[in-house]
């Protein structure tokens, strides 16, 4: 890994509110609040959204200049040693300080759990192969065995009426939508993180501290968005305010453009920030909101199988793409705005709904 990308991606994982608890304030508005009252919560509802958009991307903002800072004095290894005295106090603080979440009544599936762990492990191991050239007749087992404990869990999810794969969800059409406007999302953002910490220093020539400094600019623009997502949460529809953010990801990818000047090309990745904060808070509020509220868990465990699924496959598209056309190649930039103008498009699709 090169250039905070571990760094970046660890803090980013970070969520203050569980879906269940993001669910039950989604719903005090229906609890028999005075209309004040229910336009407070409402009010403080979203700007507590935005907050935490704007303190992950915070957190995000020193650390590709602090991994570049630490690539130049030490081995690459130290990216995951980091992480020891980093987590453990924010464990114990977590452990400490988190509310805790009502539980229900029903058993854990842990059938299902298993069969979802196979699946997708399966999966990505697939996928990977398929990167890295490697497909054979091990890498053909492999999917096929996938494919069927797939199957199994799609049968098992049917026979249910919580099922741990959210089919219930799934098939709400605007839930649908959100989830694949998600995945293609987080995919164009982990390719343009993933392949500018190469192209920046190989084919552009920068340091590893200029190196740093430019990704920088990414997280940059998120936190400068959050504010005015917030103030047109209320104003717009989810599907076109987070169709304007991924347009302006997909425009700014295909901006940075090898031959652009570095004031420029700073200010392109910037843009790609600030583009996925105007996306981002007002898809998670139609995810999380959207369903009903017995289904609160899975609902944010659909959010978080979505970006982990975009971030995958975006990590293992710039492998492929590296893979055919080499680690200077700006097949990778393309595909982010490619794939940014899809979510764009994905996410204009919910107006209909």
């Amino acid at each position: 890994m090169t250039d905070g990308l571990v760094l970046n991606g660890q803090a980013s994982e970070g969520r203050p509110m569980t879906g269940a608890r993001w669910d039950d304030a989604m719903t005090a508005p229906q609890q028999g609040l005075p209309l004040h009252q229910r336009r407070w919560a409402i009010a403080g509802i979203w700007m507590t959204m935005v907050l935490v958009v704007l303190d992950s991307s915070l957190a995000n903002l020193a650390l590709p200049a602090i991994a570049a800072v630490l690539l130049s004095v030490a081995s690459w290894r130290w990216f995951f040693a980091v992480n020891i005295p980093l987590g453990i106090p924010a464990m114990v603080i977590g452990w400490s300080s988190l509310p805790l979440t009502r539980g229900t009544a029903r058993p854990f599936d842990r059938p299902s759990a298993i069969l979802n762990t196979l699946t997708f492990a399966a999966l990505f191991l697939v996928v990977s192969a398929i990167a890295h050239g490697e497909v054979g007749a091990v890498t053909a087992l492999i999917g096929a065995v996938g494919m069927l404990f797939f199957l199994l869990l799609y049968r098992r999810s049917r026979a249910t009426d919580a099922p741990m794969v959210p089919l219930d969800l799934i098939a709400v059409p605007v839930l649908r939508l959100s989830y694949a406007t998600s995945i293609c999302a987080f995919g164009a953002q982990m390719i343009g993180l993933v392949c500018l910490p190469f192209l920046l220093p190989g084919r552009l020539h920068y340091s590893h501290a200029e190196t740093g400094l430019l990704i920088t600019c990414l997280p940059v623009g998120v936190p400068l968005a959050a504010p005015l997502s917030g103030r047109l949460i209320e104003r717009m529809p989810a599907g076109l305010l987070g169709a304007i953010g991924l347009a302006i990801v997909s425009l700014a990818y295909a901006l940075c453009d090898v031959g652009t000047p570095t004031l420029l090309l700073g200010a392109g990745i910037a843009a790609c920030g600030f583009g996925f904060g105007i996306f981002q808070a007002p898809n998670n509020r139609t995810m999380i909101g959207s369903g009903p509220k017995e289904r609160a868990g899975a609902a944010a465990g659909m959010q978080a199988v979505a970006r982990l699924l975009g971030q995958t496959l975006g990590a293992v598209a710039v492998a492929l793409l590296f893979r055919l056309n080499g680690t200077w190649s700006t097949a990778p930039l393309v595909a982010a705005a490619g794939l940014g103008a899809l979510s764009a498009a994905l996410s204009a699709s919910r107006l209909r709904h």
